[in-house]
């Protein structure tokens, strides 16, 4: 993947492809099928592809926001693959949504071993009428997904601090 320019920031490839590599592993490893990803693009509103998110904070010497975005189904159909438990108890489908992207940022922060880095714990956003602000001084790059359930959207924007 090639670095996009963005203003004054750039999206390095030794950024964003820990969270890429972090999410493929989770499906294969977590949940047990694959992740087809699509072509990266520029989301200047942040706004989302679909109805949940999952959204991540951090900050440290690299900042910046993740988020996991699925249409209801899809994260329905994941949480039972994820839980192993069908139907899903209340409370239960954000839960796992939230530990998934969980997974994801934790995997990525741990590839980023020249920073340190604080994440936060997940908040679960829900309805369409809404835009999760990118990093302050970031663009926010989305990579659509495609898993065996439907649409999967990851959102990332990061920068280092000056």
């Amino acid at each position: 993947m090639a670095a996009a320019s963005v203003a004054n920031n750039s999206f390095k490839v030794e950024y964003i492809q820990p969270f890429i590599d972090s999410l493929k592993l989770l499906f294969e490893s977590h949940l047990g099928h694959s992740l087809a990803i699509g072509k990266p693009h520029l989301n200047p509103t942040g706004r989302p592809a679909h109805e949940m998110s999952s959204v991540i904070v951090f900050h440290g010497t690299a900042t910046g926001r993740a988020v996991l975005n699925l249409p209801t189904d899809v994260a329905e159909k994941l949480a039972v693959d994820f839980s192993q438990m069908d139907p899903l108890p209340d409370g239960l489908l954000e839960d796992c949504v939230g530990e998934l992207a969980n997974v994801i940022v934790g995997r990525a922060k741990a590839a980023l071993e020249n920073h340190e880095i604080t994440i936060s714990p997940p908040t679960i956003v829900k309805g369409t009428d809404y835009s999760i602000t990118p990093q302050r001084g970031a663009a926010c790059l989305s990579i659509p997904c495609e898993c065996k359930h439907g649409d999967v959207q990851f959102d990332i924007s990061i920068v280092e601090p000056s």
